[in-house]
């Protein structure tokens, strides 16, 4: 086909030889007296002008090459040019400026005598890309975290000194200085979770792309473009629109001025009221508005006003206005009568015809520039229409996925993929192509829109260059155009789920700092699970005993270690002085076992049994067929706690338990312990008592599904003296005094659960102690 607008569609010829130093709309000066033989035209398909003829043609092989050619020439004085093709060698004695016209599909290679040919250069090398709109995407699933055990302890046995303790018994308050302490278990409360892996951006939480035009926004406006790109006018001669015609000279060329900054005509939609939906009106912008019009025959023309769908006689011409439709995409279909048509365009008009073209025959290219979609963030990798990485926690950083087996490695498939693809004309777009894919895959580096701002770029730098000279004038600003369009296509819905496919085979989003990410409720956190946070010691939400710390990612004892147990060799009955040691009076003082005198009362734990380590032994039960101690409970430290959980075919909505404690006369008390809920929704108070006095009322935590233990402590108990109420004294000699600990847990019943079957309320309690203060 001959049309310029039709050989844009198909590849763009270029050459392995180089000029010396020939540039768009530029001519090389001599520095000698003699005349300078012209450089204007190198290495440029086209066809002679009216006012070309060759003076000579040679058919001999060694003069069928660039190099050839040339040396032929300049055995001619004459000779200001030359061209050649397959079987013959052309020589003019005028130069190209004004007498050349450019066609890509032309066999005839045309040079200026001037120009510089490597003698090694082929004739021409044609460039072509593999278009592939069906891309497929491969998916992979991370490997599954593995779970996080406990630490293991080595026993540390540390022995007191080997002196002799003196126990001050002359001290009348020397008893009252004898604290007990309490042992307890290492093991974490909560084991916690791997820290979150393979972390990306919901896709379903992106706002819709905005199409590229809004047709009913009669402010929209837009150049229009055939299929190959190149911007159509209006030609007055023909009444009709057609291509911008190619200057035949560079003095031409230099009137119409760079063509980054040449005015194309202009165009916006109308819908008229009784058009069919989706088709509208085309107007060209001017002082008096144009109307776009196909007519019988198939001619395009201008119209001084819409004819609708139905289309009117004009100047005895059956005219139709009321026909084009757009695509979110900004492709133009034609319809007429519920038919589809095509649009074609030579060197002059443009016609349309019968016939399917995928309603993509035209093109429409927005003036506007593309609205701005980026949220602005603290991160590069959180901001813009389409992040990698959520909003919160901020500074998340887009990485490779480590996994196993490993992601993909990065790849492109040139300009494929994108749904206007197939009908990006063949410019030297390719490699502009490969990088905007391989952006894409770069969790690290690569950003939505800065992938797309690079891409256009590259398009209408390195894609375009080549066709910077005076005599493609006219298709270096189709190129420009089609640079534009596709770089529209790339912010799309379609190009947006390329990169959120690129961002789900890939990649993931991680702290930075070597910090964990941590997932508490739906929420993330960057946090440091190898400090001494003991919340997340080790792992997240991996939580220490309420007593102990964590140190490097490990629960760590506050004072000395036995095994997995936490412990004072100063003051515990059970490891005094040592691991093992066990006092048989119950005290330990400085490291050494002490028996106290009868009579004499010593402020220990005097809750016995506080963990439920021996099942119920202590505590009794106000209705044991709801309470009940859990041997196996995964979230104890020890595995034990105390149980109180209803049926919903249960209607008693309230529970005790008790156990007598020791108490010394004139000492205040804390009172500790954990809690939580297990699942169920009842509302539910808990209420303690010491002696006849409650100390304590709440409504119990609600549930959460991490199950933490919660400590609502510690709780103030005031001294007792013997005598009051509620206080037992065994004999008058003994200062020991006991009073009742209880616990009542009342709930309300609620009614919807009498549909289903199953627990309806359960709460659990662990690790109570009385520890004088």
């Amino acid at each position: 086909m001959s049309s310029l607008a039709t050989s844009v569609t198909t590849s763009v010829t270029t050459t392995a030889a180089t000029s010396s130093s020939t540039t768009a709309r530029s001519t090389t000066t001599s520095t000698t007296s003699a005349a300078p033989l012209p450089s204007g035209v190198c290495n440029a398909s086209g066809n002679e002008g009216t006012d070309l003829t060759p003076v000579a043609s040679i058919k001999e092989a060694t003069a069928l090459t660039p190099a050839g050619c040339l040396a032929r020439c300049k055995l001619r004085s004459t000779c200001q040019a030359f061209a050649v093709d397959d079987t013959t060698c052309y020589l003019y004695n005028k130069a190209l400026d004004g007498n050349f016209g450019y066609d890509p599909s032309s066999k005839k290679i045309f040079y200026d005598a001037g120009c510089s040919i490597a003698t090694t250069s082929s004739s021409r090398t044609t460039s072509t890309t593999t278009l592939d709109t069906s891309g497929t995407t491969t998916s992979r699933t991370t490997s599954s975290p593995e779970a996080v055990t406990s630490d293991s302890t080595s026993s540390t046995t540390i022995t007191t000194t080997t002196e002799t303790v003196v126990f001050p018994t002359d001290d009348p308050s020397f008893e009252d200085t004898i604290v007990s302490y309490e042992d307890f278990t290492l093991d974490a409360v909560d084991m916690g979770v791997s820290p979150v892996t393979g972390l990306f951006a919901d896709p379903a939480l992106q706002a819709p792309a905005p199409c590229v035009l809004n047709p009913t926004d009669p402010k929209a406006l837009f150049e229009l473009l055939t299929n190959g790109g190149m911007p159509l006018i209006a030609n007055a001669a023909v009444n009709s629109l057609g291509p911008l015609p190619s200057p035949t000279s560079e003095a031409a060329a230099n009137a119409l001025g760079p063509p980054e900054d040449f005015q194309v005509p202009q165009f916006f939609f109308q819908q008229p009221a009784d058009a069919p939906e989706g088709l509208y009106d085309i107007l060209i912008v001017a002082p008096t508005p144009k109307y776009v019009a196909r007519a019988a025959n198939g001619d395009v023309v201008l119209t001084d006003s819409s004819t609708g769908a139905a289309g009117q006689i004009v100047n005895e011409r059956k005219l139709y206005t009321t026909i084009f439709g757009v695509s979110c995409q900004g492709f133009l279909s034609i319809t007429q009568d519920g038919q589809p048509y095509t649009a074609t365009t030579d060197k002059v008009k443009t016609t349309i015809v019968a016939g399917s073209d995928g309603g993509k025959s035209m093109m429409t290219l927005p003036v506007a520039p593309i609205p701005s979609s980026r949220r602005r963030r603290r991160s590069l990798w959180n901001e813009g229409s389409a992040p990698r990485c959520p909003k919160n926690p901020d500074y998340l950083t887009g990485q490779v996925r480590v996994q196993y087996p490993p992601v993909r490695e990065p790849a492109s498939n040139g300009c494929g993929g994108a749904a206007s693809a197939a009908f990006v004309p063949n410019f030297s777009f390719g490699g502009c192509c490969s990088r905007h894919d391989l952006c894409y895959d770069d969790c690290k580096h690569g950003n939505f829109e800065n992938c797309n701002n690079e891409f256009h770029s590259c398009m209408r730098g390195q894609g375009c260059e080549s066709l910077n000279h005076w005599y493609t004038w006219a298709f270096y600003l189709t190129c420009l155009k089609t640079a534009d369009f596709y770089y529209w296509t790339v912010t799309g819905d379609a190009a947006r789920g390329a990169f959120n496919d690129a961002t789900k085979d890939r990649c993931e989003c991680k702290c930075p700092n070597n910090l964990a990410l941590c997932s508490t409720g739906g929420q993330y956190a960057c946090t440091d699970i190898f400090g001494s946070d003991s919340s997340n010691c080790g792992a997240c939400g991996r939580t220490c005993p309420p007593r102990a710390s964590c140190g490097g990612g490990k629960c760590v004892c506050p004072i000395d270690t036995c095994g997995n147990r936490c412990t004072d060799f100063q003051s515990s009955p059970t490891n005094c002085g040592s691991c093992g040691n066990k006092c048989a009076s119950g005290y330990c003082y400085k490291g050494q076992c002490y028996d106290p005198p009868p009579g004499s009362c010593i402020a220990t734990n005097g809750i016995k049994n506080g963990d439920f380590v021996k099942g119920s032994e202590g505590w009794t039960f106000s209705d044991p067929s709801s309470t009940s101690v859990r041997n196996d409970d995964p979230g104890a430290s020890d595995g034990s706690s105390l149980r109180i959980a209803w049926s919903t075919e249960d209607y008693n909505t309230q529970a005790s338990f008790e156990t007598e404690v020791r108490v010394c006369p004139g000492t205040d008390y804390d009172l500790t312990f954990l809690w939580r809920r297990g699942f169920s929704f009842d509302s539910c108070q808990v209420a303690f008592t010491v002696g006849d006095r409650q100390v304590f009322s709440q409504p119990l935590p609600l549930f959460t599904a991490s199950g933490d233990w919660l400590n609502p402590g510690p709780v103030g108990v005031s001294a007792f003296q013997a005598g009051q109420s509620g206080v037992r004294q065994t004999s008058a000699s003994s200062r020991n005094l006991y009073v009742t600990l209880k616990g009542t847990v009342s709930c309300t019943y609620r009614t919807f659960f009498l549909t289903s079957r199953g627990v309806r309320t359960t709460a659990l309690f662990d690790s109570f102690a009385l520890t004088a203060v």
